[in-house]
């Protein structure tokens, strides 16, 4: 993908004719609609009691500074990326999630669906968080903890699931803004909806010439901003009766980046093709899914040299992959019980092509394989009483790999995942609640075969990884006050055989890694979420205490005990939103300690306080203009060490205007914490999430 700075003119220019096509096809305010409490982190239409589940709605992505999905929910304490990266900056390799200090890498250590669809790279596991436009997305739903007992082993530390608007509705939501680092976005959803098939289409476009990332007392003449563009869009179609549904989507996403030098640069094609029906009552509801995915990533490495003036090539890398599966499930309500079967297959299949490039000449060299997963899970949810729940589930899953050049045969392997959790009312709005649960991840084809190199640090990869294996118990309260609730978690988890990035030998101008089942690592801590409603307003505050630390290594005792590298102890969130008539004003601070880069805890980061504002007006009922301004204190912050100081983007003002015609709702609004649902259980509704 190439595009030139016309190119995307063209791009923005066609999203701002389709918005005022949208204002001029006004139609009526429409009626207002009903609120229910439905949270689908699991695959059953409701959440598990016990569970930590956050959501954050239309409003909460509506108001956030930032352009990009990943920064919007940054709110939520734990949330983090491989070296606090930024998707609209970093090399997406860095875009693995994690959830609760289970420590940070390149691949992640939780699943990330877009309407049941995974999310994560076939070949490394990591993100590409634009791949669904901002304007189709109706909510976002976050399980911490534990989730292979249902989603399988990429789900080992949590789910982010992106839900799109229904397209029941015919409805047109768009954005147009420009702003500072010649950045220009733009993101535009259209349904059309009929009494039995409906459509709709969704772009999102998106430009930046960047940061200098390397601080300015090291900076070079080789230096350059780390800039990005991405184009993404999709088409689904949808039909429906009583009791029966399908849809099928076809997306695409194209992105291509500057990487901090001329010669590191990379980009990336994915195509997605996915399917689905759902049949039968409420009480007895069925449904399967199925979906194809192909893409390629290219990318480019150099070795700079140390006073930063030149860089020569070392490598350049192409990796076309293929992944696809299907998954289905099956749905029983008994009075307020429930039952919940289901089943998924998954394959990824990948090679990655490289050229070497050294002083003596340059040489190709080929790494990749295959791998099948397959689990079934069964999940009960028992209501004996109306203040008490409690959720039995047990998935087991099957893996087996295969190398196409060299390395692990893939030898069959198998996992138990197992989970137990309840929920017991204990006077009026409040819930103890606790959860027990078992998780595992096996490693991805990029760990098993690939190398890469940051900078002067190289990190080898190991055809010798076994899955890592997660125990944990969670406990707490949820309390709920009139306009304000708390909920309060303490968490315990063991992660054996845990992957990471070890160092080696430390050289003047090169480190070595090699990515290693490190013997055993913990996170434990204290997870407090939040929220008043006040007058004109609201507050949600969230704070994240962790102890993530290596428990034993056999291979180099001398780490034991240390912290997890990329988990501070500390991750604290307070935001506040505010009305003034047709002004509505939302203000986020995000603040964390020095967490360390290494597993030697010897490069120690910089801890960091961002300060977001976005102020929108509205000019009636559909228009509205907008600014915001990330990092508004300008806050000098590192995202790694490498051992070269790598800063996060600085202050960056973003001006727009926003449409909305048509039903301001396509769902139904989530409310609560990701627990049972007072519809069928007849429990009483549980507090509301950060809205």
């Amino acid at each position: 993908m190439r595009r030139t700075a016309s190119s995307w003119a063209g791009t923005v220019g066609a999203l701002a004719l389709l918005a005022s096509s949208a204002i001029a096809a006004e139609q009526p305010e429409p009626p207002a609609v009903v609120e229910s409490i439905t949270v689908t982190a699991t695959r059953g239409v409701e959440a598990a009691p016990g569970e930590s589940g956050i959501v954050l709605s239309a409003e909460d992505l509506d108001t956030s500074a930032a352009p990009a999905v990943d920064v919007a929910l940054r709110r939520v304490p734990g949330f983090t990326l491989f070296r606090r990266s930024d998707s609209r900056f970093a090399h997406p390799t860095s875009q693995g999630v994690s959830l609760r200090g289970t420590g940070a890498s390149g691949a992640g250590r939780a699943l990330v669906l877009a309407d049941g669809i995974p999310a994560n790279d076939p070949f490394g596991g990591w993100v590409q968080w634009g791949r669904v436009p901002r304007a189709a997305i109706e909510r976002v739903e976050i399980l911490r903890g534990g989730g292979s007992d249902v989603w399988g082993g990429a789900a080992m530390g949590g789910v982010v699931h992106l839900i799109r608007s229904s397209g029941e509705r015919t409805r047109v939501k768009g954005e147009l803004a420009a702003g500072s680092a010649g950045s220009a976005d733009g993101s535009l959803y259209a349904a059309l909806a009929g009494k039995v098939f409906s459509a709709s289409v969704a772009i999102d476009a998106f430009t930046t010439d960047g940061y200098l990332a390397v601080p300015r007392e090291a900076r070079g003449p080789v230096d350059r901003e780390l800039a990005s563009s991405h184009l993404a869009s999709e088409l689904a179609l949808r039909w429906r009766e009583e009791d029966a549904s399908a849809f099928v989507r076809l997306s695409r996403y194209d992105e291509e980046r500057k990487n901090g030098t001329p010669l590191q640069v990379n980009d990336t094609e994915v195509e997605t093709l996915s399917a689905g029906f759902s049949r039968g009552s409420a009480d007895a509801p069925w449904s399967i899914r199925a979906w194809s995915t192909r893409q390629e990533l290219r990318s480019t490495f150099s070795a700079v040299s140390e006073d930063r003036s030149s860089e020569r090539l070392v490598r350049s890398q192409r990796v076309p992959a293929d992944a696809g599966g299907a998954a289905g499930e099956w749905t029983r309500r008994i009075g307020r019980h429930r039952l919940v079967a289901g089943g998924d297959y998954r394959r990824a299949s990948a090679t990655s092509h490289e050229q070497v490039f050294t002083p003596a000449g340059s040489f190709p060299t080929d790494s990749g394989g295959a791998q099948d997963l397959a689990g079934a899970f069964v999940d009960v949810i028992l209501a004996p009483r109306l203040d008490l729940a409690v959720t039995l589930a047990l998935r087991g899953d099957v893996w087996a790999g295969e190398s196409r050049t060299g390395g692990q045969s893939g030898g069959r392997r198998h996992a138990v995942s197992p989970r137990l959790s309840a929920a017991w009312e204990v006077g009026q709005g409040a819930w103890l609640v606790g959860r027990a649960y078992g998780a595992f991840r096996p490693p991805t084809l990029n760990e098993l075969h690939r190398g890469f190199r940051v900078g002067e640090v190289v990190t080898l990869p190991n055809a010798e990884l076994d899955a890592e294996r997660l125990s944990g118990v969670e406990g707490g309260i949820d309390l709920s006050r009139g306009a304000g609730w708390l909920r309060a978690r303490l968490f315990w988890m063991r992660i054996d055989d845990a992957i990471a990035n070890v160092t080696l030998e430390v050289e003047p101008e090169l480190i070595t890694r090699m990515r290693e089942n490190v013997g055993q690592t913990r996170s434990a801590g204290l997870e407090l979420d939040a929220r008043w409603s006040l007058e004109g307003g609201e507050l949600s505050l969230g704070w994240l205490l962790t102890d993530a630390r290596i428990v034993r290594f056999a291979g180099d005792p001398a780490i034991e005990g240390n912290r997890i590298p990329q988990v501070p102890r500390h991750h604290l969130t307070a935001r506040a939103l505010r009305l003034f008539g047709a002004i509505r004003i939302a203000g986020e601070i995000r603040w964390s300690t020095a967490p360390f880069d290494d597993d030697r805890n010897q490069i120690e980061l910089d801890s960091s306080t961002v300060v977001d504002v976005h102020v929108q007006h509205r000019l009636g009922s559909r228009v509205s203009l907008f600014a915001a301004a990330e990092n508004l204190l300008g806050e000098r912050y590192e995202v790694a060490r490498t051992p070269l100081p790598s800063l996060g983007p600085g202050r960056m003002i973003r001006l727009g205007v926003k449409i909305d015609v048509g039903p301001r709702v396509s769902e139904t609004i989530p409310r609560n914490s990701g627990r049972i649902n007072q519809e069928f259980t007849g429990l009483p509704a549980t507090p509301p999430v950060l809205r």
